[in-house]
């Protein structure tokens, strides 16, 4: 299956997209720091599955996503090259424990540094709380934002600034991020219910109020601390996921019958973007 992927405000498209090819490289990444090379092709792995579904995209074309793939069939953070042509993985080690740790991957920048999170998942089971990673200058880190308690990274920039979530608390690095140092968010930290979601090259911040998928939520842009909220046009609910450069915001809205569309928002003006058929739209 081909992927369908938008690239509008720097935002891929959720959508099926398929195997890696026979042959493609991929880094096994032990405990986020040490690079194993290894290899996987199509029936490398008899009775798994690999299926990827998108988050970010960069200017490069680059896009991050998270994978399920493997004997364990743990998830992973797949790269995927310009031209969709090769897949690069990367993939934690286990735990004292043996327990396999998973990633998730969310924003890509234009340096190929990305971030997301990892925890340990076990018959179903969250087995750890979440910890915030990035991957960047060729190694992986966890940002040990607030050890013990669930944590994401959601955004990254070009100058390495991180935004993310600690439960209510909302935070972002001081570029070029330092493990261990992060800041609240004071305007989205004050239990209006903020959950960041992308970060552009002018520091400017998107995301979701009240996000929740069975009602409400909508649309903010904070903008050096001025928040702009915004909902599109006979939504129910909805998403701001994220920005480009140039201000473009997208995301996902919800109408009444609870089919999800895509938008774009630029400067006050909303962009429907939907599929035939009542087919649903993330983005």
């Amino acid at each position: 299956m081909s992927p369908f992927v938008s690239r509008i405000g720097g935002f891929a498209l959720a959508a099926a997209i398929a195997p890696a090819p026979a042959g493609a490289t991929v880094y096994q990444v032990t405990n986020l720091t040490d690079v194993i090379w290894n290899t996987i092709g199509a029936g490398a792995d008899p009775g798994h599955h690999t299926e990827f579904t998108p988050t970010g995209i960069n200017d490069l074309g680059t896009i991050v996503g998270t994978a399920w793939a493997g004997p364990l069939d743990r998830s992973v953070v797949a790269l995927i090259a310009p031209g969709l042509t090769s897949t690069t993985t990367y993939a934690a080690g286990n735990t004292g424990g043996g327990k396999p740790i998973q990633l998730d991957g969310y924003k890509v920048n234009n340096n190929n540094d990305f971030v997301g999170d990892a925890y340990t998942f076990v018959s179903s089971v969250q087995t750890t709380p979440a910890e915030s990673f990035i991957w960047a200058n060729n190694a992986g880190h966890l940002l040990n934002v607030a050890p013990g308690v669930d944590n994401r990274a959601f955004g990254i920039n070009d100058s390495q600034t991180v935004i993310g979530g600690v439960e209510a608390v909302q935070y972002r690095s001081v570029p070029p991020f330092t493990l261990g140092v992060t800041t609240q968010i004071p305007e989205l930290s004050n239990g209006d219910s903020y959950h960041v979601e992308d970060i552009n090259d002018s520091d400017v911040i998107v995301g979701t109020k009240d996000a929740n998928y069975f009602n409400g939520g909508e649309g903010f842009i904070d903008d050096h601390g001025a928040i702009t909220l915004f909902s599109y046009p006979g939504a129910t609910r909805t998403f701001a996921n994220g920005i480009s450069n140039d201000g473009v915001v997208v995301g996902s809205w919800s109408d009444a019958q609870g089919y999800w569309h895509g938008y774009t928002y630029d400067n006050g003006v909303h962009t429907n973007i939907s599929m035939p058929g009542g087919v649903s739209v993330y983005l």
